[in-house]
């Protein structure tokens, strides 16, 4: 027959594991704050704001807008494209390569808007924030000779907009707190899953299906 789990067998279990269960999650605790603190590097990101309008014209209509607003796209790439970040890297004085800035940026859109968002994520706030800050001018400057845009606008500068990102310091640590429980109880029910020994009455008749005549006291 199937052994029963009951409130008795859960109380037996919590007391022979107890130590375990105490010492277990804490030492993944433990790895979690090292790791978190010692082992994986800060980032952080710093960002900057760009208004884009296609003509440099008071009374836009409607149209015009929804065509400014789907050319953002088109923006975001030529933002990521050699010619921008090339003239950056030289703007930045060879300290890091157009393939590497490209790597530290990310260029989104906020919906239904012509403001693009221009963000640099680095291990360093101050580059971070230069680096953002550059790409955002570069970009400013060469965008109407590619595109005939006459008016780009900057709306918020990087600079004291650093902030850091990663490690997710609460969340490595519930992470690491919780991996320890979770392989605790892994480790307790494969052990008493394949326990077969009878410790109890009950597990005479579970295992064997056999009524209990009597019983003999343990003296000492």
């Amino acid at each position: 027959m199937k052994r029963a789990i009951n409130i008795t067998e859960i109380s037996r279990i919590f007391k022979n594991y107890l130590l375990f269960i105490i010492i277990l999650p804490l030492l993944s605790l433990v790895a979690s704050i090292v790791v978190t603190f010692f082992l994986i590097e800060d980032k952080y990101v710093a960002t900057t704001q760009l208004l884009i309008n296609q003509k440099e014209n008071t009374h836009q209509n409607v149209q015009d807008i929804q065509s400014n607003i789907q050319l953002i796209n088109t923006y975001s790439e030529i933002v990521k494209s050699p010619r921008i970040l090339g003239k950056v890297a030289k703007e930045l004085k060879g300290q890091y390569e157009a393939d590497e800035i490209k790597n530290f940026l990310n260029v989104t859109n906020q919906a239904n808007t012509q403001v693009l968002n221009i963000s640099i994520f680095h291990n360093d706030k101050e580059v971070a924030e230069q680096l953002a800050n550059t790409v955002a001018n570069v970009f400013k400057k060469e965008i109407p000779k590619i595109m005939k845009v006459d008016n780009v606008s900057l709306l918020s500068s990087a600079t004291k907009t650093g902030h850091q990102v990663a490690p997710n310091v609460p969340l490595n640590l519930f992470i690491g707190w919780a991996s320890g429980l979770l392989i605790l109880c892994i480790i307790i029910f494969i052990k008493e899953i394949t326990d077969k020994r009878i410790k109890s009455e009950q597990d005479v008749y579970d295992q064997m299906n056999l009524p209990v005549l009597g019983s003999i006291q343990y003296f000492k």
